[in-house]
């Protein structure tokens, strides 16, 4: 069976090689190898190696966690990093407790050989990196200063644009046709109003691409749609470096040029996209109709909310578009979801249903502890029971005297004595069991009139939040997109009106 395999690939600001050619070797490696099989690549492009708060190594080390990744490959131990404390801790302790096999292929490293877990020389090449790291850093620290300040490019180009050389200046941005009209046509999907997750889907069906080696996603394509740089404006000093170790600066000490190469879209058509991104930012909290009442009935989690094309859905946040997360039962092949409308429609109709029935149960209550109705059985079955035990101990005494007087032998008396007994006991645990039951009902008879009286003249003639939650007490997601509704004291209320 082959491991579901991560190639993991980073290039530093310094930009050092190209990160298509690390994504290559590492993919190609990953192929090649008969028992790996590739399942996502993670890219940190721009990031430093002596530090592991990056962003596609946290959704990695995610992935891991979630038993989705058990291989892990890299070109070499400095992509994966150069803390060497902290790389040492992921080799030596982390990797081995998740079971995750860890492989870097310049330096012949895979943890699930012996003498690789023993060799003394990881350790030491990841001293060796993280002092070349902190050496190289003081060395082009003063250097990249001046270029920032000259409005040179420093890092990789943004997506749509690449990076030219001329006689006279370096580090140039110029339009690269081949993606130029990508970027232009998500800034005009954006304008349009299209979600974020609609315009990653769009993309990922078209075959498009994406700068990150990885398929498009609704946070990378906030990076492109918000960046001043599609404009024309170059934005330089964000973060400090120092010894690889990347700090944001504040937005006062930003460095700007504006007109400073040519724009892919208008900043008219760049307003217009930040305008209807703005009601649509990742984390907006999304009223939610019932909240604290939805659930998925696979998992039992609460459902998660976002837009999509102008409507607002929920879905369980537990289960991928894909199907790949278990959640103790068999998967998925689709992510539960509903729209809101739909939701609202099904609960609406469940509790006019619900109020409908318990008008015509409302005799049976009023008389439910009296004696008629279940209390009036429950009654007359104590009743009887009280009578069955009263004849099983006259008749016992009834063949003790006949014993005595010589009328029964040993034998025959100890035989009845022992049924007699077996039913006076029966009759004691049935009347224990109905006098419990007739307090029960008594209560059960009291919340339900309590219940009531609550919601006595209660009419639903459109979605009403606060009346709702008076008889709603849960609305679970089903698989199929339908929703199951749990309505208060409805078990109480069949048990005190349910037939004999």
């Amino acid at each position: 069976m082959r491991i579901p395999t991560a190639a993991y690939c980073r290039l530093s600001m310094e930009g050092e090689e190209s990160i298509e050619n690390q994504i290559q070797l590492v993919e190609g490696y990953i192929q090649d190898s008969p028992d790996l099989l590739l399942v996502d690549t993670y890219v940190d492009n721009g990031f430093t190696g002596t530090s592991f708060d990056r962003p596609e190594w946290n959704r990695l080390m995610l992935d891991v966690q979630q038993g989705r990744i058990n291989a892990i490959v890299v070109k070499d131990l400095s992509r994966f990093g150069r803390h060497y404390v902290e790389a040492g801790r992921y080799i030596n302790d982390i990797f081995p407790k998740l079971g995750v096999r860890f492989i870097a292929i310049t330096d012949d490293f895979d943890n699930t050989r012996a003498s690789d877990r023993d060799d003394l020389i990881v350790p030491v090449k990841n001293m060796v990196n993280y002092y070349y790291a902190r050496d190289m850093s003081q060395k082009v620290h003063a250097t990249f200063e001046e270029k920032k300040k000259s409005g040179e490019l420093l890092g990789a180009p943004a997506f749509g644009y690449f990076r030219a050389n001329t006689e006279v200046q370096r580090n140039l941005l110029r339009i690269d046709e081949e993606h130029a009209p990508i970027v232009r046509m998500m800034y005009r999907w954006a304008a349009a109003g299209v979600d974020m997750s609609d315009i990653a889907r769009r993309l990922n069906l078209m075959g498009v691409p994406s700068p990150w080696g990885c398929r498009w996603r609704d946070q990378n394509l906030r990076l492109i749609l918000s960046n001043p740089v599609y404009y024309g404006t170059f934005i330089s000093g964000k973060w400090v470096v120092n010894m690889h170790q990347r700090t944001k600066t504040d937005r006062e000490s930003w460095l700007v040029f504006e007109d400073h190469h040519e724009g892919l879209v208008s900043r008219e058509l760049w307003d217009a996209a930040q305008e209807k991104m703005k009601v649509k930012v990742r984390g907006e909290k999304i009223p939610k109709a019932l909240d604290g009442l939805l659930y998925c009935s696979t998992c039992g989690r609460q459902l998660g909310v976002r837009r999509q094309s102008g409507k607002v859905i929920y879905h369980c946040p537990m289960h991928t578009g894909q199907g790949l997360l278990k959640t103790g039962s068999a998967p998925l092949t689709r992510a539960p979801q509903i729209v809101e409308t739909e939701l609202k429609k099904m609960v609406l109709r469940e509790c006019r249903d619900y109020m409908k029935w318990i008008e015509g149960c409302r005799e049976a209550i009023r008389t439910a502890d009296q004696n008629t109705g279940l209390m009036g059985r429950l009654k007359r079955k104590s009743v009887s029971l009280m009578k069955q035990k009263k004849e099983a101990e006259s008749t016992l005494m009834q063949i003790y005297q006949d014993y005595r007087d010589g009328m029964l032998d040993m034998q025959s008396f100890m035989d009845l004595r022992e049924q007699l007994s077996n039913e006076k006991a029966k009759a004691e645990k049935e009347i224990t069991d109905v006098l419990s039951m007739q307090r029960q009902t008594k209560i059960r008879v009291k919340k339900v009139r309590a219940f009531l009286t609550t919601i006595d003249g209660l009419v639903f003639y459109s979605w009403n939040e606060e009346l709702l939650r008076r008889i709603v007490e849960k609305v679970e997601l089903k698989p199929d997109g339908t929703v199951k509704v749990a309505l208060m004291m409805k078990d109480e209320i069949e048990k005190l009106t349910m037939e004999d």
